[in-house]
């Protein structure tokens, strides 16, 4: 398991969904794409960029899905919210 992915899967599991309290916790995303999607910068693999990316719901403000991107696409969910909380 990554390392930084323990801290992240602790946090989100213990309930702590909110986005605000994630910032609150983890500092500011590295970057945001339309308000719904936050970016923070990891260690790359492979040289490669890599990102751990939150989709959050606009409405609720609350994470859904966690997970890691390159600088291209998403490359694998690595949490995602149970039930119909999206």
């Amino acid at each position: 398991m990554r390392k930084w992915w323990a801290a992240v899967t602790a946090f989100l599991e213990a309930g702590h969904v909110a986005y605000d309290d994630f910032v609150a916790a983890f500092g500011p995303p590295a970057a945001t794409w339309q308000g719904w999607k936050a970016y923070y910068a990891l260690p790359p693999v492979d040289g490669e960029p890599r990102y751990l990316s939150l989709s959050v719901n606009e409405a609720t403000h609350d994470i859904y899905v966690a997970g890691e991107s390159s600088e291209l696409e998403d490359l694998e969910s690595l949490w995602v919210v149970s039930g119909d909380d999206r």
